[in-house]
């Protein structure tokens, strides 16, 4: 799976946030690509955070800020694991086994970003 994202910033007092989650399961490999571009603007804001979970694949990440001015303030963080094996062994102490286990811990890692209503509308159907 690849996926490019490009956030192109224009005007003044502006602030971006950019939530990215990635579960990457079976060998597979996740490309994940983020542009933030700022030209001539100030007093911006740029924040972005990606997650990954490894689950059997691959994830990697490039991230990429075109900033052409000194009038602004932007923040990229990447954080990319596997299964916590304390979470897991807890998990285990109450009766689920590994694979329910992961499969609860994936489903909380991905709806942990998701807001109330939308977590119901993907839990009802």
């Amino acid at each position: 799976i690849e996926e490019s994202i490009i956030d192109n910033i224009k005007g003044n007092n502006n602030e971006c946030n950019v939530f990215i989650r990635c579960l990457s399961l079976n060998n597979s490999t996740s490309i994940l690509e983020q542009t933030n571009a700022f030209e001539g603007s100030c007093n911006n804001i740029a924040n972005e955070s990606v997650k990954g979970l490894v689950s059997g694949g691959n994830i990697k990440v490039l991230p990429n800020m075109e900033i052409s001015t000194n009038n602004i303030e932007a923040n990229h963080n990447v954080t990319i694991s596997s299964y916590d094996a304390e979470e897991l062994f807890y998990l285990n102490s109450k009766g689920l086994n590994n694979i329910d286990a992961k499969e609860l811990l994936k489903k909380g890692f991905l709806f942990n970003l998701l807001d109330n209503e939308f977590r119901r509308v993907i839990i009802d159907e």
